[in-house]
């Protein structure tokens, strides 16, 4: 059918998810991408790997958006098992589901490999590893990855303040 159609497809899964039909997203996700049904991914092109990543990213973030984090997750195991590359916008969505669970563990498992791609200097990651530290309970690495962040936006700010004020530190908040 049209959810063959690899472009297509992708669309469909992107759109379905963020109309908060994950089920729909879901049957064609596991069409196209799914053990069994897709070529070697070292012989794929670079738009074709690009795809495959937005339309994973797509069905993290529409389990996100559900609230779903615990499926979020076991979608980006499965995306790494199949060994499809994370970017940016894979880790910084499953770091927010790290945060929804205060899964601190989990959480380091994806700093790390935050670090080994070489992706910490990004803001926007920074700023989700701020926010996921301070709402696992650790205002510490919170801080550190605050004070190592080269690069502040509002958001790696506003990530810190709200850490302090949601333990109790006020007056840390403001200085």
């Amino acid at each position: 059918g049209m959810a063959s159609s690899s472009s297509v497809g992708c669309s469909l899964i992107d759109m379905y998810s963020k109309c908060g039909m994950i089920d729909e997203a879901e049957k064609i996700h596991s069409r196209l991408f799914l053990p069994g049904t897709m070529e070697d991914i070292e012989k794929m092109n670079s738009k074709r790997l690009q795809e495959m990543c937005v339309s994973w990213n797509s069905m993290i973030s529409g389990y996100v958006t559900k609230e779903q984090s615990e499926d979020a997750q076991m979608v980006f195991t499965q995306m790494i098992e199949m060994g499809v590359t994370p970017d940016k916008f894979t880790y910084a969505t499953v770091l927010d589901t790290c945060a929804n669970l205060a899964s601190a563990g989990l959480g380091k498992q994806i700093h790390a490999q935050v670090i080994k791609k070489e992706m910490q200097a990004d803001v926007y990651i920074c700023s989700t590893l701020v926010d996921m530290y301070s709402k696992c309970g650790d205002i510490d690495d919170s801080r550190l990855m605050f004070e190592k962040a080269r690069k502040r936006d509002f958001v790696t700010w506003n990530a810190m303040i709200c850490g302090y004020a949601h333990h109790g530190k006020g007056e840390e908040a403001i200085k």
